[in-house]
């Protein structure tokens, strides 16, 4: 009797051992997991406030002041959560809508030749844009993927 005390004893300690790595593996897996899905949630509010932009610019002329508003506030969290290429498409999507809206409100002052200028800018700046949100969607989907 007394044998098998002592043999219950000896693996009592690994055992415990086993359950404390065993609740460790699973801690980690939890915070690897919300780590991801902190991060989507910031990524994917960076891709819906640019997508909102090319969608204005594609549906209007450009996006109102508000989705602007909130497009540079989030614009400066990219150089921290996106690599620099996508990074760099950000800022350009914002500084083509600058372009575009200075084209827009110049156009009414303008003579003939000029507005025709401004209209063919205008026209290339919303092509672009409307090309953008292929590229955006692409350049994206590496950063927003979720691996179940």
């Amino acid at each position: 009797m007394c044998g098998w005390i002592d043999v219950l004893q000896a693996l009592l300690t690994p055992l415990i051992a086993v359950i404390a790595a065993y609740v460790a593996w699973q801690q980690w897996s939890t915070n690897r997991s919300r780590l991801k899905h902190e991060l989507f949630d910031r990524r994917y509010e960076l891709y819906a406030h640019a997508h909102n932009v090319l969608f204005y610019v594609s549906s209007r002329d450009i996006a109102p002041a508000e989705a602007l508003s909130d497009y540079r506030q989030t614009l400066h969290k990219s150089d921290f959560l996106l690599d620099k290429s996508l990074s760099s498409l950000l800022s350009e999507i914002i500084d083509k809508h600058s372009e575009l809206d200075s084209l827009v409100s110049e156009l009414a002052a303008l003579t003939a030749d000029k507005r025709k200028e401004n209209i063919r800018k205008q026209r290339e700046i919303k092509n672009w844009m409307e090309a953008q949100k292929d590229v955006l969607k692409t350049k994206f989907a590496k950063f927003l993927k979720i691996d179940v």
